[in-house]
């Protein structure tokens, strides 16, 4: 396999108590929290290139431009697809969306680099 603009990755998840905003503070309400939308889009990303990178390559991402648009409660089912948009040369620009049967919880633009593992293991 090898990267392509356009590959994608879709993740699902299903919302619980330590996905949610209250988990970082007792006074904020029981919704998913953008920390962990956050992170499911960034696996979502790692998992979508990850097949297609040389052995001794892997992706750490760089930049994160999302919106949060809708809150969602315990319980409920979100999909994360991850859509590869721009390569440049070690440069990977994804397009991230979240949703759940209610609309859209949010979407934005993911960065990431390819890197040697060993830069890593020091």
């Amino acid at each position: 396999m090898e990267l392509n603009i356009g590959m994608s990755n879709i993740t699902k998840l299903i919302v619980d108590e330590s996905m949610t905003a209250a988990f970082y503070g007792g006074d904020l309400p029981k919704v998913f929290s953008t920390p962990d939308m956050i992170a499911a889009m960034e696996t979502a990303c790692y998992k979508c290139v990850l097949p297609a990178l040389p052995e001794g390559k892997l992706s750490v991402g760089t930049h994160v431009n999302v919106s949060h648009d809708l809150a969602v409660p315990i319980g409920t089912e979100v999909t994360i697809t991850a859509t590869l948009t721009e390569i440049d040369r070690r440069r990977l620009t994804f397009n991230v969306v979240a949703t759940a049967p209610q609309g859209k919880v949010g979407a934005g633009t993911h960065t990431r680099f390819i890197v040697n593992v060993d830069s890593f293991t020091n």
